[in-house]
């Protein structure tokens, strides 16, 4: 809404057909709805003497409204909040604010179309320290991004708001957490989508639709010497919409299914194609967002020549300060220092506040305080059982150096303990040199979780902060009998 209130919807509504609302040929009733506590906070009737209606010959064609009509509310307050109930429905889906194109026929509403609101602010920032992180013990530790740019930060918070996350930013990493309670909540509904023969489907076809959708607009637009406003706002949209599949993959999501996979036929055939789902989805994702030529830089790139502004300056933007570069306006270098010095997003499920600068610099170290850096024996979750004694090789990388991964991968020996925040298809050739793998994040069905059970090598993962306590050349023990790395020099 332009009240900029996520807790509040308005509701336009017309008689005829919605064209004439949306073109502005008419005046439209709108209401405002207060999502919670649910109330109908304010009504706005508008006379409109004419609506735009399907004509019996084709086409369409005004004809007038006679009185009382004309003046008439046009939705009940019944019919009000039972339009409001079907919209939050929507955006409780989603994750995030829509905009929704509706009809009224016949007693029974239709949903035509919904698309994110790309004019709201996803964020608050704050310059006070009034909101507060809860113990990092709290907190299960998704994952880290050396170089991770501002705005795809802020491209990820649409995916992750509803989920209450923490996104945390400093000393030029970024690292994500979910509070216990709400993993406990996705691991949940990763079960039942995978228990279910019908949602498994639909999302992995709904998946495939979006990535050839998708691609095929980033080809074409990527080829283009400027860009329009309409062209961002669609590709911010599918850029985002990306992670709203892909989420689905993590291990916050699945690592039940794997529990669960052997104990039920339909879950284990769904687990079978699951690495494939996977692999293809984040090589779609460094495609679109990560690798140095990506489509996301690629769109950059023209919107710095065509804006005069650097790419540095512009991958601290957020998404919808993109949009508005179109009417002229700019963010300020104070709000770029801040973004760039250190940040910290918290997310309360509805909508996310973001802390830059000092303020964020010193909840950081807060947050952070309980690490032990220098603990000799890290704790994990096994995802392939086995014990080994190497050396240890960082396979650490971020946006401004994922070309850099044929370099490490080629540096590593054959038994090597691979160190990872995560493995994925692109370092395959540094698995199968690995005698071990131990990773920051991930579960019993992550790459990494799959890989060393086909090679069958010993794997720990969801270690987490392992680049704060190993380097390379380290002497470790790996037991994943017992879920424990020992650090021998």
């Amino acid at each position: 809404p332009v009240t900029e209130d996520y807790n509040q919807l308005i509701i336009e509504a017309g008689f005829g057909l919605g064209e004439a609302i949306v073109s502005g040929q008419v005046t439209p009733d709108s209401y405002v709805v207060e999502k919670e506590p649910r109330k109908i906070l304010d009504i706005n009737i508008s006379t409109q003497d004419r609506g735009l209606y399907r004509a019996s010959t084709g086409g369409n064609e005004w004809r007038d409204i006679p009185e009382p009509q004309a003046s008439s509310q046009v939705l009940a307050e019944s019919q009000i909040l039972e339009l409001s109930e079907i919209i939050l429905t929507i955006e409780r889906h989603y994750g995030f604010p829509c905009d929704v194109e509706w009809a009224f026929e016949a007693g029974k509403f239709y949903i035509v179309q919904s698309r994110p609101i790309t004019t709201l602010k996803n964020t608050k920032t704050v310059d006070n320290n009034h909101t507060r992180l809860g113990p990092i013990s709290d907190y299960t530790r998704l994952f880290q991004f050396p170089t991770l740019p501002y705005l795809l930060n802020n491209m990820l918070l649409r995916n992750y708001t509803h989920l209450k996350c923490v996104f945390l930013f400093k000393d030029n990493t970024w690292i994500s957490y979910l509070p216990n309670k709400v993993i406990s909540e996705t691991l949940e509904n990763g079960l039942a989508m995978f228990s279910d023969a019908k949602l498994f489907k639909k999302w992995n076809d709904e998946f495939e639709a979006y990535k050839e959708k998708a691609e095929k607009y980033f080809i074409d637009i990527v080829k283009q010497s400027e860009l329009s406003k309409k062209d961002i706002e669609k590709f911010v949209e599918l850029g985002c919409r990306c992670h709203y599949f892909y989420i689905k993959t993590e291990f916050f999501y699945t690592d039940k299914v794997y529990e669960e996979s052997k104990k039920n036929p339909i879950i284990e055939k769904h687990v079978q194609c699951f690495e494939n789902i996977k692999n293809n989805g984040r090589a779609f994702l460094n495609k679109m967002a990560l690798e140095q030529d990506s489509y996301f830089m690629k769109v950059i790139f023209i919107l710095s020549k065509q804006f005069d502004l650097s790419v540095t300056t512009l991958l601290q933007y957020e998404m919808q300060e993109l949009i508005d570069l179109f009417e002229g306006k700019k963010v300020s270098q104070e709000t770029l220092n801040g973004r760039l010095s250190a940040y910290i997003c918290i997310a309360d499920g509805e909508k996310s506040t973001t802390i830059t600068g000092k303020i964020a610099e010193e909840a950081y170290n807060n947050f952070f305080a309980s690490i032990d850096k220098n603990s000799i024996e890290l704790n994990g979750v096994i995802a392939n059982k086995g014990k080994v004694t190497g050396r240890v090789k960082m396979m650490f990388y971020g946006f401004n150096n994922f070309h850099s991964v044929s370099q490490l991968m080629n540096e590593m020996k054959e038994g090597d303990i691979l160190v990872a925040e995560t493995t994925s298809p692109e370092i395959m050739p540094a698995c199968r040199k690995a005698g071990a793998i131990l990773t920051n994040e991930g579960g019993l069905l992550s790459h990494a979780a799959i890989v060393s059970r086909e090679m069958n090598i010993p794997c720990i993962v969801s270690l987490g902060n392992l680049d704060h306590i190993l380097k390379d050349g380290d002497l470790v023990e790996v037991d994943a009998y017992n879920g424990i790395v020992r650090i021998i020099k």
